[in-house]
């Protein structure tokens, strides 16, 4: 980096002189301002994206659990729940671990969901299931773009975010 200066220009009296205003230069160093280059976004965008699919994955796996609870409840047993709750630990280890193979199973469960919800609108023409699968495709493009992340990284960076690694700024990505 060029060591750029800036210059201050303030005004002194000088009485014993009888002159009106003479101005003095201050030279200031630069700071050291991190570029943007040096800054790993990827990696960050990693670790962001991975807290926000946990967070998911774990909600779609307590409404699963939900879910088989009641239809124990009404002797009307899911096995399907049970079928798809692993599906949903993936995608909580894959966020974890940042493994590209586990979301994929996660991606897989959203995929599932996605179906059965857009075919219980056009079925039972419950018009309230295409809140839940317009959800659910957002979670879907959300985990893709995880997983597509994931795969441009470096091994070594992400060893680095499976031991610890946590950006300075904490950045939600709503896309």
């Amino acid at each position: 980096m060029s060591n750029i200066k800036e210059t201050i220009a303030t005004p002194v009296d000088l009485e014993a002189n009888n002159t009106r205003s003479q101005f003095v230069t201050v030279a200031v160093p630069q700071t050291n301002v991190i570029g943007i280059n040096d800054l790993n976004l990827n990696k960050c965008e990693a670790f962001n994206r991975s807290r926000v699919v946990k967070f998911i994955s774990v909600i779609d796996i307590i409404f699963l659990i939900i879910n088989f609870i009641v239809s124990l409840a009404t002797n009307f047993i899911s096995f399907y729940t049970l079928i798809l709750l692993p599906l949903c630990f993936f995608g909580f280890k894959g966020a974890k671990e940042y493994k590209r193979g586990y979301l994929l199973g996660y991606v897989l469960y959203l995929i599932l969901m996605s179906l059965s919800y857009l075919t219980i609108v056009f079925y039972y023409g419950i018009i309230f299931y295409i809140l839940l699968f317009l959800i659910e495709i957002y979670f879907l493009i959300y985990t893709i773009r995880l997983y597509n992340i994931i795969g441009k990284l470096s091994e070594a960076e992400i060893n680095s975010l499976r031991e610890g690694f946590a950006p300075d700024n904490v950045i939600f990505y709503y896309y």
